[in-house]
């Protein structure tokens, strides 16, 4: 490629970033990164021992010298206090010699010699030297005039100029990720890549840049619009091609399906490409297709395609990576500058950044032009958040493709925990789907769930294993759960449905909105809305459900090894009525109910059995103020008193007592002696678990809080001993600090650099 670069398709980042490699490379140092930014003078810096270097890069779009001398001069007073033994400009300007002497002098003596000022030329000069860089960076040659005019001649390119546009418009927003690594990675090993992934993630893009990056490399491109028998007229032998195939199961591929044998036709092809270095095949799919096509057509569900596949997933992208897109969406828009100062003004985009449900195709959608028409600037930032707190056009598309099968999936899903086991999620599903397939008139197969499960991994839904090699079912993005709730909100009778059909006592509590409650949770917001007559049948359905138990499965982390592992989850009659209880605050059936169980079970033995949750039937037996409750609650302290004290919560019985049971002062005062000894021997029996693990926090603090309201002195010093014994000191605490500390240092100045990028945007533009 030719180094004779001008530098204004870049952003001011890209720019930075360039000049930051060439740089390290030029005198083989490591440069920091995050850096004090614009106002603080610097750009990158470099600091070992006593030598202090400063690098300052400006691209600089102006045609005079006397406009970049102008900006230098007000880094001068900056320069002065930072006050480094090395100070290096580099400029996007063409220097002359008289020019570099001008700023050598203006910089005297940080700037140590004419070499440590780059030009525009001097830039070209180092990217001639590493090239390495310059295929790095390849915003500098994708819209090069030899690339553009080989595209534009492309005849299987159909010679469409505004298709070569839009790539270079999403070229110049992309930013480099672990995605593309990857995609190179494989492109390099089988000669073919499959990049899937949820819709609005960047597969066609990322697509772009891959075939670029083998224009450059002189292969022939050929861009397949239709099906496979494109791609087999175009092969030659013995010539370098790229064969780009962009959604190549097509957008209504459940309607139309496949051509005759083209399922066959496509596996031939990537064969033949997989053992012939000179060709190279792209082709990019949402995952939910690909995984429809592959159960429709079995030739495609072979391991090839899943050896070959590249799917990109928004964990994989930094902080600094969401930061840098939505950057370059911003820089490179026609909004005007008013729009984007209100999102710097309260550092929105620091919001958006972070946002639980950040996705590039909505950054593309809040940063176009015709925004303008629908908010005006300053309401520009709620309406950004907003769209971001409701994402549901990027998934609306993709679910009304989904089968059947797959979209009942979702729903039981959605009321179901963050996580749940497979097994546990099939119950559930079958319960529901019948109901659903009889209401909406389609058939079933027994292998539908086995088949939605396949449709949706990697797309709608993740399934990961635990440490007992469980697999745990949970959505990709937490977007996709507020996507199903809105659309079930929008129908009476799925959420009938849903409710009739729920097989677990915790899905009555997880999902579903209370009616009566005059203020709303934080995560109200993500619940079911139910009007009063299904707030009664989740009430019946939930005695139903608390008579015959049944509940889904919890994760469990064992202190001793770090295990993960999810174990069912059975509560015991006083925490399903304490959910009851709190659930259902007005309803007279569950009141009727919770009163009735109370008056037919044993309390005593059920004080017994409730272990951590005997608080839970205390409590209930005082509110619903069970007849002789303070002879019943007494009895049931007795309990305790002769058979020891074997959690923290059975001393948090005492304290519930000691505020809210009549008489309770006197019991305590003649059953003192009793109870302290049964704490102390339990707080004993606790200092003996303390391990590397365990430090005894909860307990100390239960002792503390029963020392101030009882007016004792339990001596609990030998936890403390015993925590320190197991390393539980003032010494690690520090250390910890220390870490989280630095690490906080670290978010901080990642935060500032991301500030400083963003802080530059009216400027540049």
């Amino acid at each position: 490629m030719s180094q004779n670069y001008d530098f204004k398709n870049l952003s001011p980042i890209d720019f930075e970033e360039l000049c930051r490699d060439l740089l390290q490379k030029e005198l083989c140092i490591t440069l920091e990164s995050f850096t004090e930014g614009k106002d603080g003078g610097i750009d990158f810096r470099y600091a070992q021992g006593v030598d202090k270097l400063i690098f300052q890069c400006k691209r600089f779009t102006k045609d005079s010298f006397s406009s970049l001398e102008t900006e230098l001069k007000k880094e001068l007073s900056k320069v002065k206090k930072l006050n480094p033994t090395r100070y290096i400009v580099m400029t996007s300007f063409g220097l002359t010699p008289a020019n570099k002497q001008i700023i050598l002098n203006l910089f005297s003596p940080y700037i140590v010699s004419i070499s440590d000022i780059y030009g525009k030329n001097d830039i070209n000069n180092l990217l001639g030297k590493f090239e390495d860089v310059e295929k790095k960076h390849y915003k500098l040659w994708f819209n090069s005039t030899s690339i553009l005019t080989y595209l534009l001649h492309s005849g299987s390119y159909n010679r469409s100029t505004d298709k070569l546009q839009k790539i270079q418009n999403k070229l110049k927003i992309y930013v480099l990720n672990e995605s593309y690594n990857n995609a190179v990675d494989i492109l390099n090993k089988n000669n073919y890549c499959v990049i899937s992934g949820v819709p609005g993630i960047g597969k066609t893009t990322l697509a772009d840049i891959l075939s670029f990056q083998y224009i450059q490399q002189e292969f022939e491109f050929l861009f397949i619009s239709n099906n496979i028998s494109e791609a087999w007229g175009l092969l030659k032998k013995d010539t370098k091609q790229l064969f780009y195939f962009d959604d190549f199961l097509g957008r209504n591929f459940l309607e139309d399906r496949l051509e005759k044998n083209e399922d066959d036709s496509l596996i031939s092809f990537i064969e033949y490409v997989k053992k012939d270095k000179s060709k190279k095949f792209i082709l990019t799919t949402r995952e939910y297709i690909l995984n429809q096509a592959k159960h429709t057509y079995k030739k495609l569900d072979n391991g090839g395609l899943e050896l070959a596949k590249c799917t990109l997933d928004l964990g994989n992208y930094t902080k600094l990576i969401k930061a840098k897109i939505f950057y370059n969406h911003l820089f490179y828009s026609d909004l005007e500058l008013e729009y984007i100062n209100a999102l710097l003004k309260d550092k929105t985009y620091q919001t958006i950044i972070e946002h639980q449900n950040y996705n590039p195709r909505l950054i593309e959608y809040i940063t176009k032009k015709d925004i303008e028409q629908l908010v005006s600037d300053d309401e520009y930032p709620t309406y950004v958040i907003s769209k971001f707190d409701n994402p549901e056009s990027i998934w609306e598309e993709a679910f009304e493709k989904l089968s059947n099968s797959a979209k009942c999936v979702l729903y039981e899903l959605a009321i179901s925990s963050n996580e749940i086991l497979l097994d546990e999620l099939k119950s559930a599903f079958h319960k529901f789907y019948k109901t659903m397939a009889k209401e909406y008139n389609f058939s079933t197969t027994p292998s539908d769930f086995d088949s939605a499960i396949k449709e949706l991994d990697n797309n709608f839904t993740k399934i990961t294993m635990d440490d007992g090699k469980q697999s745990i079912v949970s959505f990709h993005n937490p977007s996709i759960r507020d996507f199903i709730i809105s659309l079930i909100n929008n129908s009476t009778s799925i959420k009938e449905m849903l409710i009739d059909n729920l097989l677990y006592f915790n899905q009555a509590f997880y999902a579903f909105r209370n009616p009566n409650e005059t203020t709303e949770h934080i995560f109200d917001k993500h619940k079911i809305n139910i009007d009063n007559d299904l707030e009664k049948k989740l009430a019946l359905k939930s005695i139903e459900l608390t008579n015959d138990i049944k509940t889904t499965s919890i994760k469990i982390i064992y202190a001793s090894d770090n295990k993960k592992v999810m174990k069912p989850n059975t509560p015991n009659i006083s925490a399903q009525l304490w959910m009851l209880h709190n659930r259902f605050v007005s309803s007279s059936e569950i009141q009727s109910f919770i009163i009735e169980t109370l008056k037919n079970v044993n309390l005593k033995e059920i004080f017994i059995t409730s272990g951590q949750d005997k608080p839970s039937l205390i409590a209930l037996i005082d509110k619903y103020n069970i007849k002789s409750k303070e002879k019943v609650i007494f009895e049931l302290l007795d309990y305790l008193k002769e058979n020891n004290i074997d959690y923290d919560e059975d001393i948090e019985c005492l304290l519930y007592c000691k505020d809210t049971i009549l008489g309770f002062d006197e019991y305590f005062k003649d059953n003192e002696d009793y109870f302290i000894d049964c704490i102390e021997s339990y707080a004993d029996s606790v200092a003996q678990a303390i391990d590397k693990h365990y430090d005894g926090a909860e307990i100390i603090n239960i002792l503390n809080e029963f020392n101030e309201s009882f007016g004792c002195n339990i001596d609990y010093e030998h936890l403390h001993e015993r925590a320190d014994e197991m390393g539980h000191n003032r010494d690690d605490y520090d250390l910890w600090r220390e870490t989280s500390r630095e690490q906080k240092f670290d978010r901080e100045l990642e935060d500032r650099y991301i500030d400083s990028i963003f802080g530059t945007l009216i400027s540049d533009k």
